[in-house]
């Protein structure tokens, strides 16, 4: 395993923790989350984090239910389910992620909802 897909597995493991301040530690500064267009959906660390703790509030139930991660070269994909939303719906994703000294600089995100 790499050092890069044991990050992805660690930040699995906080967010079943709801442990902002660990997953803070493997997001750069300038981290950037892209959709699946290739649009910025939003841009910055803290940002990021905020974004994560709003859902955490608005979605108390929501876990991960299934995580595989998987290294090309320096990109890592990932795949992950999310069950617990409020209103009952469910998501898959499949994220590509790419990094800069062993954080998160990029993340692109291919959601797929149902619900």
């Amino acid at each position: 395993m790499s050092i890069q897909t044991q990050a992805i597995e660690d930040i699995v493991l906080k967010f079943q923790a709801r442990d902002i301040a660990s997953i803070q530690g493997y997001i750069h500064p300038e981290f950037t989350w892209f959709d699946s267009s290739g649009s910025v959906v939003l841009q910055g660390g803290q940002r990021f984090l905020s974004a994560l703790e709003g859902m955490w509030r608005e979605n108390p139930e929501v876990v991960n239910t299934s995580s595989v991660c998987i290294q090309v070269g320096n990109l890592v994909s990932h795949t992950e389910s999310f069950r617990g939303f409020s209103d009952g719906h469910t998501e898959d994703w499949i994220w590509v992620y790419e990094f800069d000294a062993g954080v998160i600089l990029k993340m692109y995100g291919f959601l797929n909802s149902t619900e």
